[in-house]
């Protein structure tokens, strides 16, 4: 995972995810969709993001806005060793449900470093997160 700008962003790809806006009460959800730059302003700003593209083997990135300054991390699923990837899904909560998104599918990712309680032998932690999606309920297939 690496730390990037919103400049560094494909905006030629499209996205699954969502963005939330400072001055909305709900977030705008990509089903898929392309980005634009202009998305990225400083009011309204996006409170938080997370976005998905299976494009190039999976492009994974999570925003956050913190003191007025997006903190963009990016990670490309194809560089990553896949047997330290933990795919799992949890419930979506209001307003994401009332739309119909009944699960956010995101992966984790365990990285191996040594333990001084363990003999100093590695162990492995987790590292970080990334979102990979949306389920469905069967009646909102398609947003």
């Amino acid at each position: 995972m690496k730390k990037i700008t919103a400049n560094d962003i494909d905006y030629s790809k499209s996205y699954t995810g969502y963005l939330w806006y400072s001055d909305e009460s709900k977030p705008r959800i990509f089903n898929p969709d392309i980005l634009q730059r202009s998305m990225f302003t400083p009011l309204p700003f996006v409170l938080e993001g997370y976005l998905y593209s299976p494009d190039e083997g999976g492009v994974c990135i999570n925003i956050k806005n913190i003191d007025g300054e997006y903190l963009i991390h990016q990670v490309n699923l194809r560089d990553v060793d896949q047997n330290k990837l933990e795919r799992f899904s949890f419930l979506a909560s209001a307003p994401f449900e009332n739309i119909g998104i009944k699960k956010f599918k995101a992966i984790q990712y365990w990285k191996a470093e040594k333990d001084e309680f363990c003999e100093g032998m590695e162990v492995l932690r987790p590292s970080w997160i990334v979102f990979e999606g949306f389920e469905y309920t069967t009646s909102h297939k398609n947003l």
